[in-house]
């Protein structure tokens, strides 16, 4: 039986087998089914069975210049004036009570500190509140000798790992990742679209496909993906299409 999956960009998560129901709140391969009735479709995957698409990903940003910042409605403890700008990175939307890993905010050659504002509010500071970078100055940074720069080659070089030119990865060494997201850690696939990833196996009657799908943004981008659609054809019948954004 040929298994076809093209078209995704994507970490896909997924098995085939005669396993039972996933049960509520989880995906039943990690329910523990008999391991004589799942077959791990990252585990069978051959060399020639991966095509991913073309490098999509940027040259790295190095420092992303910070302009266009507006005065926040609160002020520190002490009367400090607290500025804002739209993060032009992506990063999980949360309050962050230390610095992001693989970000930093300079001036010049000089490394701005991390703190938790309003609170720990004092001159050349920063923080990430969701989708704002917030920094304590007493004028506009938009008015400061040296603007303020996030600098971005360390998520750049996360962000590699995701992109077949970039990563300097080919075959297998590419295609099979991780992906942690609620607590688990899950094996699969990195599939750029257009990319195809295909399977030749003997399956059992009554098989089901259990597929997990997730669209991966590099964080660096500047720009969203316009979405993709994960289409999945058996000996050349398509079965389900699924789109993501």
């Amino acid at each position: 039986m040929l298994c076809s999956l093209p078209a995704l960009s994507a970490l896909l998560l997924g098995a085939a087998g005669c396993s039972p129901p996933p049960r509520a709140g989880g995906p039943a391969i990690l329910a523990a089914p008999p391991s004589t009735a799942l077959i791990r479709l990252a585990d069978q995957l051959a060399e020639d069975g991966l095509i991913p698409g073309p490098g999509t990903l940027p040259p790295p940003p190095g420092r992303l210049e910070l302009r266009g910042w507006a005065e926040a409605p609160e002020r520190g403890p002490g009367g400090e004036r607290i500025w804002q700008i739209p993060l032009p990175i992506r990063l999980p939307l949360r309050s962050y009570f230390a610095r992001p890993e693989h970000t930093a905010v300079l001036q010049g050659d000089s490394e701005l500190p991390f703190c938790n504002l309003p609170g720990e509010a004092r001159e050349g500071c920063w923080d990430i509140a969701r989708d704002l970078l917030r920094l304590v100055g007493p004028s506009d940074p938009d008015t400061w000798g040296d603007a303020p720069a996030l600098d971005c080659d360390g998520l750049w070089r996360l962000d590699a790992r995701m992109d077949p030119e970039a990563s300097g990865l080919e075959g297998l060494d590419y295609g099979r990742g991780t992906l942690s997201a609620g607590g688990d850690t899950r094996p699969g696939i990195w599939l750029p679209a257009p990319g195809e990833a295909r399977w030749e196996l003997p399956l059992p009657e009554g098989a089901r496909l259990e597929l997990y799908a997730a669209l991966a943004e590099p964080a660096t981008a500047r720009s969203r993906s316009d979405g993709a659609v994960l289409r999945v054809t058996v000996n050349g019948a398509a079965v389900a299409a699924l789109s993501l954004a």
